[in-house]
């Protein structure tokens, strides 16, 4: 796993932005990535079951 900028998506409606402040990578993201975990999202995908950090409102 890597940490790299994204480009920004747009919002639809019902969504939100989080500003992510720290993120953790526990056992079910690292089996996710190996493909060895019970649900498989199609690649490309982010790993991700922890995260905190602050709501963004955009106008």
């Amino acid at each position: 796993m890597r940490l790299e900028e994204a480009e920004r998506q747009s919002l639809e409606p019902q969504q939100v932005r989080i500003r992510v402040r720290a993120a953790g990578v526990n056992f079910a993201d690292s089996l996710m990535v190996g493909g060895t975990y019970q649900v498989k999202p199609p690649f490309p995908f982010t790993p991700g079951l922890e995260a905190a950090g602050e709501i963004i409102l955009e106008t």
